[in-house]
């Protein structure tokens, strides 16, 4: 099917979390990788680039609150079990927040051409 959409250049990004640890979580972390994924190929031909950055866990009241959920006579158990899934066998932490966003942007300044 032929679009009516004119070429153009931009960027968009998504950002979501790497996993989910309860289901809603999960498939609506998916449901946003699948529309990066189905924008990437929509909107390549236009000469807009779609990223989709997804952090691990951050080291956070909420994820004290889910281990404790999952184990609540062993939290620190969950937790290290949650660690050894990640790549750096650690959560992110709350600085770590903020070099997602720059991750973000050095994106969008790589899409633009210019450099960080």
């Amino acid at each position: 099917m032929k679009s009516d959409l004119k070429p153009l250049a931009g960027k968009a990004a998504v950002v979501t979390g790497a996993a989910g640890a309860i289901g809603a979580a999960v498939v609506s972390k998916y449901a946003a990788i699948g529309l990066t994924k189905t924008a990437a190929i929509e909107c390549g031909p236009m000469k807009i680039r779609v990223n989709s950055v997804n952090p691990g866990p951050i080291e956070s009241r909420m994820m004290r609150a889910i281990e404790t959920l999952a184990s609540p006579g062993d939290p620190g158990a969950v937790h290290g079990q949650f660690a050894e899934q990640i790549p750096f066998g650690r959560y992110v932490a709350c600085v770590g927040r903020a070099m997602v966003l720059l991750g973000v942007g050095w994106l969008w300044r790589a899409a633009s051409g210019r450099t960080v």
